[in-house]
C-alpha cells in the first residue's frame, strides 16, 4: 500500500513557473533515482503534471525497502503534494490554507485557487547594500474537463538593478521603469488559456519557456528573458512520442528599416517573431533524445508557412528567399541528450547551432556558430540525501547574433540563449545537502570568461573569429546556502558568497564590482 493512494488526475494546462521553484529540483533528483521518468528538455511543467509525477513517486517508493532514503525522500513528496490538492482532487468543497497560504475551490465544474505572493531579499557586501521586494499573487481555474487558465502576477521593486540585458547574471530578465535614487521596479503578468484532449493540449500564452537540460542556465531556450506571449501545440500520442510547438512574438529594440530613425514606437518598431518545435523519444526509460529547429522572422505579416507546427524551417526560409542571406530569416537547430546512466547517475548534453558548415568542422582553426553543454548529477551516492551537479558550457562567437540585427536571438535585449551569450566559457559545481525535506544546504562553484563583443558582424568571416581571446570579463564566484521551507510556498534563505569580477565593469550591476564577500538573506511567500 503507497503513501498516498492512486490519485485521479485531470489534465487541463496551468504551467508552474520554473525559477526558484524547488519542486523541480526534487523531480530532477527522483528521475536521476530512476523513480519517475520525465521530459526535463521542456519546461515548464503543468500543476497536473507535477501532481502526477509526485504521486507516482510516493507509489514507487512505498514498494521499496531503503528507508535510509525513502524517508527523506517520502517527506518531501508529501510536503510539495500538499501544494497540489486542487490537481489531484483531495481537497474539500471549499478551503483557506496555510500549507501553502491561499484559499482553493473545488465545485463540479469549476475549480479555483488563490495563491499569495511576497517577498524580500537583503545583501551586502563592500561596495555597499541592495534591498529588494516583491509582491503579488496568482490564480488557477479549471472548467470542466478540458478547459484551464492561469493569471500571475508579480511585483518586484529593487535599490539597484540585479539584471539588465547587457549583465551576466542568472536573475529573470526585467524591464525596469527607473525610479528616484537609482532604485526601480517592475512589474510582470504571465498567464494561459489552455483546452485540451487525451493525448495534447493547444493553449495561448504569456510566459517564458525553457528548453534544454540544465542546471545554470540553458543554452536553448533559457526561460530568463521577460515573457512574451505565445501560441503552443503539444502532442504526446505515445508513451515514448512528444512533440511541442510555439509561435511567439518577440520585443524587438531595432526600428523598421522602412522607417526614419528616431524614437521607437510601436508603429515603427520591426516586428520578431519566434516559431520553434521540439520532439523527445524514449526509446527506454533511461534515454531521452530531443531535436528541434527554430526560425526567427520579421515581416509586417505573419508567413503562414512558419504555423505548420512539424516544418524543418531552415528549407522553407531557403527557397522563400533564393538562398539569399540578406532576405533570408534566422534559422537555429538543437539538440538534447538525457541519459540516466546508472542507478544515482544522469548525464546530459545540449547542443545549440545557428549555422553549420562542414568545412569549417574539420579544418583546423575554423569552427562553426555552435554552443554546447554538457552536464552531470550524481544522486545519493556514495552519501544519502547528498547532491553533486556539474556543468560545463561553450558558446562560439557570433552563434546568438545575426548578419540582419533585428531578427538576432534575443528579446527586449535579452538572449534566449545562454545568459553569457557568444563567445563565452562557463564551469558550474553545486553540493546539495537534504538532511530533512525542509532544510537545503548548498555550496556553489562558478568560474565563467566571455571573449570580445565582435560588431560590423557583416564584414567579418565567423568561422575563422578567434574564440575567448582578448578576454572581456572574467568572473570566479563561490557560496555557501542554506535554504528552510517552513510551509509549503514559504521558504527563509540565507547565505555568504565571494566573487572576483575582472574586466568591464558593464556586465555586472555596481553591488557585484571587483572583489567582493556577501552576506544576503531573504524569504518568500509563494513564487
Amino acid at each position: 500500500m503507497g503513501l498516498f493512494p492512486v490519485i485521479s488526475l485531470f489534465s487541463q494546462v496551468v504551467y508552474e513557473p520554473v525559477t526558484n521553484n524547488s519542486v523541480y529540483d526534487l523531480l530532477d533528483e527522483l528521475s536521476t533515482l530512476k523513480v519517475i521518468t520525465i521530459n526535463s528538455a521542456v519546461k515548464p511543467y503543468s500543476r497536473t503534471y507535477i501532481a502526477e509525477k509526485l504521486a507516482e513517486a510516493s507509489r514507487a517508493l512505498a514498494d521499496t525497502t531503503d528507508n535510509e532514503i525513502n524517508k527523506r525522500l517520502r517527506d518531501e513528496i508529501a510536503l510539495y503534494l500538499r501544494g497540489y490538492r486542487i490537481e489531484s482532487q483531495t481537497l474539500s468543497y471549499q478551503t483557506i490554507n496555510y500549507d501553502p497560504i491561499g484559499y482553493t475551490y473545488r465545485g463540479k465544474v469549476f475549480k479555483l485557487s488563490l495563491l499569495p505572493s511576497v517577498g524580500g531579499r537583503f545583501l551586502v557586501n563592500e561596495n555597499g547594500n541592495l534591498f529588494e521586494t516583491t509582491g503579488g499573487g496568482e490564480m488557477f481555474v479549471y472548467i470542466g474537463k478540458h478547459i484551464g487558465f492561469y493569471i500571475n502576477v508579480k511585483q518586484t521593486w529593487e535599490s539597484e538593478p540585479l539584471v539588465e540585458p547587457e549583465y551576466f547574471m542568472m536573475e529573470e530578465g526585467k524591464v525596469w521603469k527607473e525610479l528616484k535614487n537609482g532604485s526601480v521596479s517592475n512589474t510582470e503578468w504571465r498567464g494561459g488559456l489552455s483546452v485540451n484532449w487525451k493525448w495534447g493540449d493547444f493553449g495561448v500564452y504569456k510566459d517564458r519557456p525553457a528548453w534544454g537540460d540544465a542546471q545554470h542556465g540553458s543554452n536553448i531556450l533559457s526561460g530568463r528573458v521577460p515573457s512574451f506571449p505565445f501560441l503552443q501545440l503539444h502532442l504526446k500520442p505515445a508513451t515514448w512520442f512528444e512533440f511541442t510547438y510555439i509561435a511567439g512574438l518577440l520585443n524587438s529594440v531595432y526600428l523598421d528599416s522602412i522607417y526614419r530613425e528616431g524614437t521607437i514606437s510601436p508603429d515603427n518598431r520591426a516586428r520578431k517573431y519566434f516559431i520553434g518545435n521540439m520532439i523527445t523519444v524514449t526509446p527506454w526509460k533511461s534515454l531521452q533524445f530531443s531535436i528541434g529547429n527554430s526560425i526567427i522572422y520579421s515581416e509586417k505579416t505573419i508567413n503562414p508557412a512558419f504555423l505548420i507546427p512539424f516544418f524543418f524551417y531552415k528549407s522553407v526560409d531557403q527557397a522563400q528567399s533564393n538562398l539569399s542571406v540578406d532576405n533570408g530569416q534566422n534559422n537555429q537547430l538543437f539538440f538534447n541528450i538525457y541519459f540516466r546512466a546508472f542507478h544515482c547517475l544522469s548525464v546530459y548534453t545540449s547542443i545549440f547551432v545557428d549555422d553549420f558548415k562542414k568545412e569549417a568542422f574539420l579544418k583546423a582553426g575554423q569552427h562553426n556558430e555552435i554552443s554546447s553543454k554538457i552536464g552531470f548529477r550524481l544522486a545519493d551516492w556514495p552519501l544519502k540525501n547528498v547532491i553533486l551537479e556539474g556543468e560545463y558550457t561553450r558558446t562560439n562567437p557570433l552563434t546568438y547574433q545575426h548578419i540582419v540585427t533585428p531578427i538576432d536571438y534575443y528579446s527586449n535585449g535579452y538572449c534566449l540563449g545562454n545568459y553569457l551569450r557568444d563567445n563565452s566559457e562557463e564551469i558550474f559545481f553545486r553540493l546539495i545537502f537534504k538532511p530533512t525535506a525542509r532544510i537545503i544546504l548548498s555550496g556553489e562553484y562558478l568560474f565563467f570568461r566571455h571573449g570580445q563583443d565582435f560588431q560590423n558582424i557583416a564584414a567579418l568571416n565567423n568561422y575563422t573569429l578567434p574564440v575567448l581571446n582578448n578576454i572581456s570579463s572574467r568572473v570566479t564566484t563561490a557560496g555557501i546556502n542554506l535554504k528552510y521551507q517552513l510551509f509549503n510556498r514559504f521558504m527563509i534563505d540565507g547565505g555568504f558568497s565571494f566573487r572576483n569580477s575582472g574586466g568591464d565593469v558593464k556586465y555586472a550591476p555596481l553591488i557585484f564590482h571587483g572583489i567582493t564577500y556577501s552576506v544576503y538573506f531573504g524569504f518568500q511567500i509563494g513564487l
